[in-house]
């Protein structure tokens, strides 16, 4: 998802605090369920985190992590393009406080300044 600007939004999750001990920035998301696609699980994951009902059938990336001591298992994720949030839109964003903590639209060089070298 974009700003009205073309800003990328991504949401700061506590998910993986206890595995890296602070909060990260990332993607709404999360992992698939037995019987679901990369897109119906982002549609899915993207309204349970924001509470927007996004849809997409452009995929921007595959992202491949490998693995580390928290999940020992590699990871392959699918970025798609959730398109342009209005204001209104944006200021209806309702996080799930069990997960993510606040959202934010940077520059991708100021992305780069605070996600870790492997998510970016």
């Amino acid at each position: 998802m974009r700003d009205p600007n073309g800003l990328p939004v991504l949401l700061r999750s506590r998910v993986y605090e206890s595995a890296h001990g602070r909060e990260i920035w990332q993607f709404p998301g999360g992992n698939l369920d037995h019987d679901e696609s990369p897109r119906t699980a982002a549609v899915t994951e993207t309204a349970e985190e924001t509470g927007l009902a996004r849809t997409s059938d452009r995929l921007l990336a595959v992202r491949f992590l490998p693995p580390e001591p928290s999940w020992p298992a590699t990871k392959h994720g699918y970025v798609f393009d959730g398109g342009k949030l209005t204001t209104a839109e944006l200021a209806a964003i309702r996080l799930d406080p069990a997960e993510d903590t606040e959202w934010a639209a940077r520059t991708p060089t100021q992305w780069e300044r605070v996600l870790p070298a492997r998510a970016y």
